[in-house]
């Protein structure tokens, strides 16, 4: 899981960024499934893998996000 807050403002354009760029290169490094979310300032990204993975997401823009975390969760 990817979540970031937005930039005042940047909230569109940081969910565009998360569909067009971020949630592809998961796809193309083995990710099944990519879905996007978005609250208010907040986008989070969400990818499964057919199995544990090192993959690291691409840096979003720094005018668009201004805080940015990354979790890898496992399924029970």
């Amino acid at each position: 899981m990817w979540e970031a807050r937005c930039v005042e403002g940047r909230t569109d354009d940081a969910v565009a960024w998360v569909v067009e760029t971020a949630a592809p290169a998961a796809r193309a490094a083995g990710a099944t499934l990519t879905e996007v979310f978005r609250a208010e300032d907040r986008v989070v990204l969400i990818s499964r893998w057919p199995s544990p993975t090192a993959w690291v997401e691409p840096e979003p823009d720094p005018a668009l996000v201004a805080r940015a975390h990354a979790w890898p969760f496992h399924q029970v």
